[in-house]
Order: structure tokens, then C-alpha cells, then sequence
């Protein structure tokens, strides 16, 4: 069966289409926010002679640092590793894979679909490993975490 639509009823089609889509998706992030998160492990702290900084819920930084790119999706991870060198992330998913955690990796934090972050996980953010440095005249190093802007 179809049916024509003249231009006006098309975007007034699309226009109540679009605002219920929108109400949806705020009322799933709100019932996703009232879910009570899994109780974190008896030692979220990673044993490591490197300079690894965990974030968990309740922590001030933890919010915005689980938030990625697009705010529309909104994850809930267990613990956000904060690292500065490559051993620190070594060190990071060694953790993950003892404890089973699920890990996803934060760079430059532009994850349109949200594979950035996870649920009940471990995010490895390594915002702190955001760096250009020229090691001659025709090389550059670049750090996991720089953005294009900084490049």
C-alpha cells in the first residue's frame, strides 16, 4: 500500500517522527543512569611500578572522562585507567584480562559510535599520552591521543 505525500505532510511526517526518536532515546539514558552499577572488584587499583591513576564511579574526575564524543550514547565503565606510556597500557590490560574485564580504549576521544568506552569495563584513556615531537627534520613522533587540531 502507498500513499503520496504532498511536501508539507512529508516534514510534518518527519519533523513528529524525529521528536519521538529523540524522547525515546531520553528516557533509555535516563533508565540506563537509574540501573545500579556492578559492585567493582575487592582491589580496582592496578599493581604496577608505573604511574597508572584509576577513576571510578563517585571519583571527581569520572563523569568527564567517560564521556566520550557523542553524548547521546552514555557508558558506565567500572574503571577508567588513566595512562602516560606504553607500559602503563600493558600493564592496564594485563589487569583486564585477569580480572575478565571487557576493555575498550580511549584515544582522542572522537568514537562517533561510542566503541570508546564500555559497561561494567575497563577504559584505557590515554589522554595523557598526548604529544608531537619532531625527532629530526623529516620525522615526526605522535602520540596515540593527539588530535588532528594539535597535529
Amino acid at each position: 500500500m502507498s500513499r503520496t505525500y504532498s511536501r508539507k505532510e512529508f516534514l510534518k511526517l518527519s519533523a513528529a517522527i524525529g521528536t519521538s526518536l529523540l524522547f525515546a532515546d531520553c528516557s533509555k539514558a535516563k533508565d540506563e543512569q537509574s540501573i545500579p552499577s556492578p559492585k567493582p572488584k575487592p582491589s580496582t587499583v592496578i599493581p604496577t611500578d608505573h604511574s597508572i591513576t584509576i577513576i571510578k564511579k563517585g571519583d571527581a574526575d569520572y563523569d568527564s572522562l567517560r564521556q566520550g564524543f557523542n553524548k547521546r550514547i552514555s557508558k558506565f565503565p567500572l574503571a577508567i585507567a588513566l595512562c602516560k606510556s606504553t607500559e602503563d597500557v600493558a600493564d592496564a590490560i594485563r589487569y583486564a584480562r585477569e580480572n575478565k574485564l571487557p576493555v575498550a580504549v580511549k584515544s582522542g576521544g572522537h568514537c562517533f559510535e561510542g566503541f570508546s568506552s564500555n559497561d561494567g569495563g575497563l577504559v584505557i584513556n590515554l589522554s595523557k599520552m598526548r604529544s608531537v615531537e619532531w625527532l629530526d627534520a623529516t620525522t615526526v613522533k605522535v602520540g596515540p591521543a593527539c588530535t588532528l587540531s594539535e597535529l
